[in-house]
């Protein structure tokens, strides 16, 4: 099973976003799980995550972050996308990551 981890400032305004991700991934030919995490916890439970999603409000800390993670498991998720909940883009992404 692949995990991915959504990581914002309280983890709360992504949970109505993680519940249409699911939606919108369960089409994908692999078992996925879907989690939400307060960005104080990315160094910790990012280890476990196939794919980290950070929100646009964790922009300010992308690059000690990125020191820690490699690229191709890091996903910056545009404001636009996030504030409209636009899945379909972010479901794109994780796709292209997980190959």
């Amino acid at each position: 099973m692949l995990q991915i981890g959504l990581f914002c400032t309280m983890s709360l305004s992504g949970t109505i976003l993680i519940g249409l991700l699911k939606e919108k991934i369960k089409d994908f030919e692999k078992e996925i799980k879907v989690m939400s995490f307060p960005l104080s916890e990315v160094l910790m439970v990012g280890k476990d995550c196939d794919c980290i999603l950070l929100s646009p409000q964790a922009r300010f800390n992308y690059q000690k972050i990125k020191k820690e993670f490699s690229d191709e498991k890091l996903i910056m998720i545009p404001a636009e996308d996030f504030v409209l909940d636009d899945v379909s883009r972010i479901a794109e992404a994780i796709k292209a990551k997980l190959k």
